[in-house]
């Protein structure tokens, strides 16, 4: 009888839960018309967010005439979005570090659970960490080979391989072409190799010694 009872009782609570009211709120930056936050509350208290979240970066005259003129949108300029969930932040969220850094991830009764994934270097890298587990895992990076214009221009596709070394401190050395393209391919090749290095020195945090061989394509469409 008593567990009937919760369960009824437990039902109501849920059901006023969801029914709950909200009401819109949009704060501005000090003396502008730029919106800082947009955001909902609960009409029962005013002091609880509760739905969709999303603040801005403050923008430059310049960048509000693009606007305006349709060449850039205000969602550009986003700073954080998500949901909260009666005062706490809940589900998938966006948060910029600035305007070109970015984090996502989920929140749970507002802590961060699974894995975040932060975007730096143009979106080349991916910074991941577990919050389950509290770990550091291995970041993800990616180089994009701009198809060289005279290799392009001459119809030029196929592939290069290129053989190289990774040391211990995750640098990259001894670049071979052992299957060449043409000598512009050939080159955007070991230059992306040269940035992997870079980068992989500059984010990665185990790597092995050893010596891989690795193939580039390039191709028409």
């Amino acid at each position: 009888m008593n567990r009937k009872i919760l369960t009824i009782l437990l039902i109501l609570f849920t059901s006023y839960c969801f029914c709950q009211d909200v009401k819109k709120v949009v704060k501005k930056f000090d003396n502008s018309k730029q919106i800082s936050e947009s955001y909902y509350v609960l009409k029962s208290d005013k002091n609880i967010k509760h739905g969709e979240y999303i603040s801005y970066f403050r923008y430059s005259d310049i960048d509000e005439k693009l606007i305006k003129n349709g060449i850039k949108k205000i969602e550009d300029f986003i700073k954080e979005k998500g949901n909260f969930y009666y005062g706490k932040k809940d589900g998938i969220w966006i948060e910029y570090v600035n305007k070109t850094e970015k984090r996502t991830g989920s929140y749970s009764n507002g802590k961060r659970v699974g894995i975040w994934n932060t975007y730096k270097e143009n979106g080349r890298v991916i910074e991941r960490y577990d919050y389950d587990n509290n770990i550091q895992l291995e970041p993800i990076i990616s180089i994009v080979i701009p198809y060289p214009d005279i290799a392009r221009e001459n119809g030029i596709q196929g592939t290069v391989r290129i053989r190289y070394h990774i040391n211990n401190d995750c640098s990259i050395d001894n670049i071979t072409i052992i299957q060449s393209l043409s000598p512009e391919c050939d080159q955007a090749a070991i230059d992306a190799m040269k940035i992997l290095s870079d980068l992989s020195k500059k984010y990665s945090k185990k790597c092995v010694d050893t010596t891989i061989e690795n193939d580039f394509k390039f191709k028409l469409y």
